[in-house]
């Protein structure tokens, strides 16, 4: 009897080795694509206000609404009359998954680096200070794959450009699974 269960967990376990996807993925089907950056990464800029796409976190300071673009930077929203919010700025801060402010400070993520951001103007950004590599969690494997997911998803086609996030979508005949 124990060599039948040693002999089904060594199969188990040899199982998860193989190279090919647990389920058929012939056709189209729902998974991950990458979202590649092309730029600079560490380019922090403003912009002019853009449409919102995949909204995050919200914060409210005083008459404005700071709203992450998830992955792209933080939408700046003149609240003053609550019925009638307009969008001021965009600060494109590429790989930007979460952020805080501090006074006229905003802190945040840039891929795997912390910036502080100076916003008295937010036309006129200055970047404060930067801690490179201070996301001791984001490592080079994290842009060949989507993080805590279990799935098919595109593979990364690092001629792209950097992969600063990952977004659902239909993909025709995903090659890579995890």
């Amino acid at each position: 009897m124990s060599l039948r269960i040693i002999l089904f967990l060594i199969v188990i376990s040899l199982s998860s080795c193989f190279d090919t996807p647990p389920i058929d993925v012939e056709g189209d089907i729902e998974g991950l694509r990458p979202i590649y950056y092309q730029g600079d990464t560490k380019e922090i800029t403003s912009n002019p206000p853009r449409q919102f796409e995949n909204l995050g976190k919200i914060v409210v300071l005083g008459n404005f609404l700071y709203i992450n673009e998830q992955n792209l930077g933080i939408h700046i929203i003149d609240n003053t009359d609550p019925i009638t919010p307009f969008a001021i700025a965009f600060i494109s801060i590429p790989g930007c998954v979460d952020y805080t402010i501090n006074g006229n400070i905003i802190y945040a993520n840039n891929t795997e680096d912390l910036v502080a951001i100076r916003v008295d103007n937010v036309f006129m950004i200055v970047e404060v200070i930067r801690l490179e590599d201070f996301y001791s969690e984001f490592d080079f494997a994290s842009q060949l794959f989507p993080e805590n997911f279990n799935g098919v998803f595109e593979c990364v086609d690092q001629t792209q450009g950097t992969v600063i996030g990952w977004v659902e979508t239909i993909l025709d005949e995903p090659k890579c699974w995890r």
